[in-house]
């Protein structure tokens, strides 16, 4: 499959991802199932960062189908579709850890503490790239 452009959002789903504090990623297994959980992200750059364990279900689900869906709370908000994956370029997480840790109040301890974690700990951080509807 090519790589596919990231679309541009509509302003309440842009609403949506600078106002609330949780989203629901669905990752999909091998067999197709998905699964649904929420997490804490950040929206930026036109891109959904989120930061989970190195380990999680997440990311191990993303080695083999890097789909994924972001839904929200807020009723009337369409989900949003993308592709994601485990960033790994220093400058993007350079960038990212301190808006992350900062927009949760430093539940990641230190900006510095944050971006050693992500750049070699025992978290990573995802990259979502939101794609057009099909």
């Amino acid at each position: 499959m090519g790589e596919q452009e990231a679309t541009p959002v509509t302003a309440e789903q842009e609403r949506a991802l600078r106002g609330e504090t949780e989203v629901f990623i669905t990752t999909y297994g091998a067999d197709g199932r998905a699964g649904a959980v929420p997490v804490w992200f950040l929206y930026d750059s036109g891109k959904v960062y989120v930061a989970t364990g190195r380990d999680s279900r997440k990311v191990r689900k993303l080695h083999g189908d890097a789909r994924v869906r972001l839904a929200f709370r807020r009723r009337g908000v369409a989900a949003l579709r993308g592709r994601a994956r485990v960033c790994t370029l220093r400058g993007v997480v350079r960038r990212v850890a301190p808006l992350l840790n900062r927009r949760y109040d430093g539940a990641w301890g230190s900006d510095a503490d944050m971006a050693r974690h992500l750049l070699g700990g025992d978290i990573v951080l995802l990259e979502v790239t939101l794609l057009a509807d099909e």
